[in-house]
């Protein structure tokens, strides 16, 4: 299958540079994102975790690189014997996705192990959909610290080599999270003050009962002791 996305008779991938010789296209590829990641880093959370969230971050990263820069890609990709997300189920397999992330409210108010495990999730499935032709790490990473973020967390993945997270990765897609939970949890701390804010922000479960605002008439008839009230608070009719 012929490759859209490089020069011919190459693996370079077109870019805005029109560099064409490997070598040198990753260095100035790694140094220009470079620079952009941690400029993303500053602005803090940038979205709602939904597919269009991702797709700004990948713009945001790439645009000086890639004329596609924030597109989904259009080719199937393989790495290691790993076939990723079909083309035309990309947008589908990440709506469901950040569904999931919405229901579970998150992952904030959580405890640290709880964290790591829905975020294990989270990332094991985003790295299998790979929705992008380069640049799926980067997006992840910062995906995911921007989500650590938002749940009272500091994720620095700096720490986790690219080894182990390509065997956490493989572990994951055989249906073993423990490695990838285990350096999720490692590269988190608590943002205590964050912490102390979304606890604060966290709406209890309403009973099952809503309880009513009593009335004026509720309390004039507790007043008078009265509990049945058939014509307001006002006295029965006599029975006959």
């Amino acid at each position: 299958m012929v490759d859209p996305y490089v020069y011919p008779g190459t693996n370079v991938l077109k870019n805005k540079f029109d560099i064409q010789f490997a070598d040198k296209f990753e260095i100035v590829e790694r140094d220009v994102s470079g620079v952009r990641v941690t400029a993303l880093r500053k602005q803090g959370v940038t979205g709602d975790f939904g597919p269009e969230h991702l797709k700004s971050i990948h713009r945001y990263i790439f645009q000086d690189i890639y004329d596609w820069a924030g597109e989904f890609r259009t080719l199937q990709i393989y790495k290691g014997g790993t076939e990723f997300g079909h083309p035309g189920r990309l947008m589908d397999d990440l709506n469901g996705l950040c569904s999931d992330i919405k229901r579970h409210g998150f992952y904030r108010n959580l405890s640290l192990e709880d964290t790591a495990a829905g975020f294990s999730d989270v990332l094991s499935r985003l790295n299998l959909i790979h929705p992008f032709r380069e640049g799926n790490g980067r997006t992840q990473r910062v995906f995911m610290e921007q989500l650590a973020l938002n749940a009272g967390f500091d994720l620095n993945m700096s720490g986790i080599s690219e080894n182990d997270m390509r065997n956490a990765s493989i572990a994951a897609n055989r249906g073993n999270q423990n490695l990838m939970r285990y350096l999720l949890k490692t590269s988190m701390t608590e943002i205590p003050e964050k912490r102390v804010e979304i606890a604060a922000e966290t709406v209890a479960v309403a009973p099952e009962e809503p309880i009513r605002k009593s009335s004026a008439m509720d309390r004039l008839c507790r007043f008078f002791g009265r509990s049945d009230k058939p014509d307001g608070c006002g006295r029965k009719e006599p029975e006959i």
